[in-house]
């Protein structure tokens, strides 16, 4: 039998200090944070290797993504999820369901999306959900965030943030450790979960101010994955962005041409894949890319599939 072993990052208490102008305040910067979230990658993959289809946290199963394949467009916002063989569905009726029956959480309705966090700290793995839809009591859309705890949901989640009004049928969440991205309305936004202070903090991706007012964080495709280096990378109208979890500022953009499409991506352990279709035909070219000593992803590689 395989001994699954948890890692438990030591995090001592930090006071932190904002320059009078910022804006947008969170404690998702600096080389500590980097490094805790590749290691927490690590943490994931051994699971993965554990149990397999039963450690799923997102509709992102793996946090490389895949190589593309004909079902990519089914849409997986409100697909089961799994933690360490505990399944968990977010029903219609807006109640959680554990292992196949009703729990009693109610998460509220209109219910756009669903993700599950687990975070190993210092003396316990924190973890919990994520929840796109109007919480009971509510008629706004909002981000809450409920803890698991000894084998339960709290009834009552520990944050919540206010989203705008949606038509869309579903939008799509993924927590990456402590770092929850979530594109609602095409739009990427991103959020920090605060465990000492019990709360949500939003990042500002590329430049200090709201990320809905950004236009690398506009119009989104609902494919975001990460890869070896702790980057993270997405699909924004005609470009992929990228920047490494720590470092929010250092947005890099992997320009395309005006006629081929960005279609889909996936991670590799030190760079990224992107799959193009050329306008107006069938053809689909894939470009692997590499991050180069600037910092910037570079192509290494390109071929085409009829």
């Amino acid at each position: 039998m395989e001994i699954i072993k948890d890692f438990y990052k030591r995090r001592q208490p930090h006071k932190f200090f904002y320059a009078k102008e910022m804006k947008v305040r969170s404690r998702a910067y600096g080389e500590e944070v980097h490094r805790e979230f590749t290691d927490w990658q690590s943490y994931f993959f051994e699971k993965r290797k554990a149990y397999g289809d039963r450690f799923v946290l997102s509709e992102l199963e793996d946090l490389f993504g895949y190589e593309l394949q004909s079902e990519m467009g089914l849409d997986k916002a409100l697909s089961p999820l799994c933690l360490e063989g505990t399944r968990f569905e977010l029903r219609p009726d807006g109640y959680i369901s554990v292992r196949g029956r009703r729990s009693g959480l109610h998460v509220g309705k209109e219910i756009k999306a669903g993700a599950l966090f687990h975070i190993p700290e210092e003396r316990e793995t924190v973890s919990g959900l994520a929840v796109i839809g109007k919480p009971d009591g509510s008629d706004e859309m909002k981000l809450s965030v409920y803890y698991w705890r000894k084998g339960d949901f709290e009834k009552q989640s520990f944050d919540s943030v206010p989203l705008a009004p949606t038509l869309d049928a579903s939008s799509h969440l993924f927590c990456l450790g402590r770092h929850i991205f979530l594109i609602h309305n095409s739009v990427l936004d991103y959020y920090y979960i605060n465990t000492e202070e019990n709360r949500l903090e939003r990042v500002a991706i590329g430049e200090d101010g709201d990320n809905e007012t950004f236009d690398w964080c506009k119009f989104v495709s609902p494919c975001l994955v990460t890869n070896g280096k702790g980057d993270v990378f997405w699909i924004s109208d005609q470009d992929v962005y990228t920047f490494p979890i720590g470092y929010p500022r250092k947005l890099a953009t992997i320009k395309n041409n005006k006629i081929e499409k960005p279609l889909h991506l996936f991670g590799t352990e030190d760079g990224v894949v992107i799959y193009r279709k050329q306008r107006g035909t069938d053809t689909v070219v894939c470009a692997k890319y590499k991050k180069a000593g600037s910092g910037r992803y570079l192509a290494q590689l390109t071929s085409t599939d009829e």
